[in-house]
């Protein structure tokens, strides 16, 4: 604390690194110890900061920390707000990986709160910029949501559908940890259409998957569909 107190305030670069202590502070907090509160106070500072110094790039970041620090505190109108600003300055930075990333935070928000054809029209801009980028893990992940949208909506198949080609991406990527993560979706999904055979036999791929590569954190979902 003492350090941080003796910045020089009035030096771009120290101010800079100082948004940054406080930027990945503010994600500790939030991610890591749940402390909504108080992790949306150091992004605020760090958005401070980093208006100071004019940077429209690190502005926005902070910007899309601090709405969805709101969105988890339930201020989603507030959240909504900040999340198009930072999609303005996105926009005019030309980060438009950051635009996409950020489409999705809004397409998560609303889908949670049941505006399904805003979100997916959300998660298909955000879906057109990863394709764009060749960005696999990105693409994998905008399908996973697609199919969680698809889902809510009743259509199975169409969720399946997604679902399939995210954990196609992660064999790719040779990501094993994401396409266990996805197994539980289809599952489900089979069961849901009383596929069961279909579903019997990804629940013993999935199983072997995790005891082979010794996940930690999956029981829960093998414990749920058993």
């Amino acid at each position: 604390k003492e350090m941080l107190l003796s910045v020089n305030l009035e030096d771009p670069e120290k101010i800079r690194w100082l948004s940054h202590i406080y930027f990945t502070g503010g994600i500790l907090h939030v991610s890591i110890y749940n402390n909504y509160e108080y992790g949306l106070s150091k992004f605020e500072y760090s958005l401070t900061l980093r208006e100071s110094l004019g940077d429209k790039k690190l502005i926005s970041h902070s910007l899309n920390a601090i709405a969805i620090a709101k969105e988890w505190l339930g201020d989603l109108n507030e959240a909504i707000r900040i999340y198009k600003k930072s999609l303005k300055l996105k926009k005019e930075t030309n980060d438009f990986v950051g635009y996409a990333i950020t489409l999705c935070n809004i397409g998560a928000l609303n889908s949670n709160i049941g505006d399904l054809e805003i979100s997916r029209k959300s998660y298909l801009e955000a879906l057109e910029i990863f394709e764009n980028k060749k960005l696999d893990d990105k693409i994998a992940w905008v399908h996973e949501l697609l199919g969680f949208i698809e889902n809510k909506q009743g259509a199975m198949q169409n969720s399946i559908n997604h679902y399939f080609i995210a954990f196609e991406i992660a064999k790719k990527l040779d990501n094993k940890y994401l396409q266990v993560k996805i197994f539980p979706h289809i599952i489900s999904n089979y069961v849901q259409i009383d596929e069961l055979e279909k579903a019997e036999v990804l629940l013993d791929d999935m199983k072997e998957m995790v005891k082979r590569n010794k996940f930690k954190g999956i029981n829960k979902r093998l414990l749920l569909l058993a």
